[in-house]
């Protein structure tokens, strides 16, 4: 079943409305943040709160992930079971896309934590570290 130009229209309209209500909600809750700091607070006082914001924003963005991999893997094992029952409408392709997706949104929290953690790590350790053969130690 291949796609039709109005298909394909409709959803990049819907995704860019989901996208644009998304951008008008973080910036209204960054300027909720804004509006409620006073001459008294200061600049710094604003940057902490929206962190805070922003923390909050990264921790939904991961726990809709989850959700969302866990949907993709539903529709993954209904496209299978279409393509059981109908091989010629619905190509194998199209399962493991799904299966693919899926895994990749379920572990796409764990893999940015990590990621950040590599990248941005301050540790200055190099070489190996054990836990075995009392501890051996080799930094460079």
């Amino acid at each position: 079943m291949k796609p039709t130009l109005s298909s394909i229209k409709s959803s990049l309209s819907h995704l860019s409305l989901k996208m644009s209500c998304f951008a008008m909600g973080c910036s209204a809750a960054l300027a909720g943040e804004a509006s409620q700091t006073s001459a008294n607070n200061g600049i710094g006082a604003m940057a902490s709160r929206v962190q805070g914001s922003m923390a909050n924003i990264a921790s939904l963005i991961g726990s809709v992930s989850y959700v969302v991999g866990l949907g993709f893997f539903i529709a993954c094992l209904l496209k299978f079971k279409q393509h059981r029952d109908n091989p010629t409408q619905v190509p194998i392709g199209m399962p493991f896309t799904y299966l693919g997706i899926a895994v990749l949104l379920v572990f796409l929290p764990n893999l940015v934590v990590e990621t950040g953690n590599t990248v941005f790590s301050n540790a200055t350790s190099y070489g190996v570290t054990a836990t075995s053969f009392s501890d051996i130690q080799v930094k460079g």
